[in-house]
C-alpha cells in the first residue's frame, strides 16, 4: 500500500477577489492510503477546506467551493475532482512518482446558506 500526499492550496474569496498575481491560498496537507476509497478521502478534504473557508461551519455544502488537482510532471494543468471517475485518474497518475505527491486547488464560490437554531431553555 502507498501513501499519497495531499498539498492542498485554498482560497478564500477574499484572496479570489484580489488581482490573480497577489493570490496568496492558505497551505494545508493531509496524507492518506492510495487504497481508500472516494467518500473518505474527499470528506478528509472537505473538513481541512471547511476549517479554513467556513469556521465553526457545522455543514458544508459540496457546491460552496470547486476542486481541482495537478501532478507534477504527469498533468501539470488542473482538472477536476469531484468524482469517482477523477478520483481515479489521479490515483492512477499520482502512483506513477516515486513520492506520490498531488496538488488540490480549492476554490471557494458561494458562501454556504448558514442555518438559524433555536437555543432549547432548559426548564
Amino acid at each position: 500500500m502507498h501513501k499519497i500526499t495531499y498539498n492542498l492550496a485554498i482560497f478564500s474569496m477574499a484572496e479570489l477577489a484580489k488581482p490573480q498575481v497577489h493570490h496568496e491560498p492558505v497551505a494545508q496537507f493531509v496524507v492518506l492510503a492510495s487504497d481508500l476509497e472516494w467518500l473518505e478521502v474527499h470528506a478528509h478534504v472537505k473538513i481541512k477546506a471547511g476549517n479554513v473557508l467556513f469556521p465553526g461551519q457545522a455543514a458544508i455544502d459540496d457546491n460552496a467551493y470547486e476542486t481541482t488537482f495537478c501532478i507534477a510532471r504527469h498533468i501539470p494543468n488542473p482538472l477536476p475532482l469531484s468524482c469517482v471517475g477523477d478520483y481515479k485518474h489521479l490515483v492512477e497518475n499520482v502512483l506513477r512518482q516515486q513520492q506520490p505527491m498531488v496538488k488540490i486547488i480549492i476554490k471557494v464560490i458561494t458562501r454556504p446558506q448558514v442555518q438559524l437554531q433555536v437555543p432549547i431553555c432548559p426548564p
